[in-house]
């Protein structure tokens, strides 16, 4: 088991397969927003699906990790979500994947899915130089999904109309994706904030000849 670290999350990978009846359970709340009729329905189905899913050799997977215990999770492992990418193929020499991800309810708006898809992102460009770039389907009625992908620098790429059934009503698809190239821009406007706002902060008990050195 691997672990990158974060600020208030750390991922393993893989996810425990020991913990899939935890992740079906998080699932439960979503459902409305991203099953579909092709889905599958029952805990037991869900819980086949993941664990044979994530063994998939075009599969990476993380089990999310809330540091802080910023949402008070009352377990031992405060696991409290999933990620996973697909590569489009093997992943050695893969050019795009696709990029899945769901917490527990208790961690909806506290940041966590924020930045562990990060982590998640970084890792996957910075370990397989022939990805070009991370795609992602949301149903369009997914809105937390749709603001998700948004706020990760991810651009609306199109929109497959009647691409599923829900409840036996056709739903549209919307194609998110995230290029190399932006995310390389990403990252380094980011440091170069950063680095002005180290720079323009006000020494504190430390010469200016210090600080340059």
């Amino acid at each position: 088991m691997k672990l990158y670290p974060g600020s208030d999350v750390d991922l393993i990978e893989p996810f425990p397969l020991t913990e899939i009846h935890r992740l079906v359970g998080w699932l439960h709340c979503y459902k409305t927003i991203i099953h579909s009729d092709d889905s599958p329905q029952t805990p037991e189905e869900l819980e086949k699906y993941f664990t044979n899913y994530f063994q998939q050799p075009n599969v990476r997977s993380w089990g999310l990790i809330d540091k802080n215990n910023k949402v008070n999770v009352n377990h031992e492992a405060p696991l409290v979500g999933f990620g996973a990418f697909e590569f489009a193929g093997l992943p050695q020499g893969a050019r795009n994947g696709y990029f899945h991800c769901a917490t527990t309810r208790k961690a909806w708006g506290s940041g966590i899915i924020d930045e562990a898809a990060r982590i998640a992102f970084g890792t996957v460009f910075a370990e397989h130089p022939d990805l070009l770039r991370v795609s992602s389907f949301v149903i369009n009625n997914n809105y937390p999904a749709r603001k998700l992908a948004q706020k990760l620098g991810m651009r609306t790429e199109g929109v497959m109309n009647d691409a599923v059934l829900q409840g036996g009503i056709p739903k549209p698809l919307s194609h998110f994706g995230l290029t190399r190239r932006e995310w390389d821009h990403r990252i380094a406007v980011e440091l170069t904030r950063t680095a002005h706002d180290v720079s323009d902060a006000p020494s504190v008990g430390v010469e200016q000849t210090e600080i340059a050195v």
